[in-house]
């Protein structure tokens, strides 16, 4: 068994979308999906804060006990968590990225845009 793991929106219409795309993207079985509302603005800037925390307390969790070969961080179109525009949503996301590569140099960290049209992009 192989697992990845995704800090991703907790909106039901991203899960299917992510799950597909990173088991294809990192060759896993599983997908660790870390839930929050808008996580991106969690992880973008100066990192703290009780979320910022509980997100990076389950991915620790996630890659330490799934041995996780990869980090996935998602933002999305039409998000309600943080009904930011695109542009800042997406510089949230590589701000996030930076961040979590920062924490797991070892680790490939991919950033993941999902559109209006519902479809997953790395970044």
């Amino acid at each position: 068994m192989s697992f990845c793991t995704a800090v991703n929106c907790l909106d039901g219409r991203v899960q299917e979308v992510v799950v597909s795309l990173l088991k294809a993207h990192f060759g896993v079985d599983y997908v660790d999906m870390i839930t929050e509302a808008g996580p991106v603005r969690y992880l973008a800037g100066e990192v703290s804060g009780e979320i910022a925390e509980s997100i990076m307390s389950r991915v620790e969790l996630s890659v330490t006990a799934h041995d996780s070969v990869g980090i996935a961080v998602v933002a999305h179109y039409d998000c309600k968590g943080n009904p930011e525009p695109e542009s800042v949503q997406k510089s949230q996301l590589a701000e996030a990225g930076s961040y979590l590569k920062g924490r797991y140099p070892s680790l490939p960290v991919v950033q993941v845009w999902v559109d209006s049209d519902w479809r997953g992009h790395c970044l």
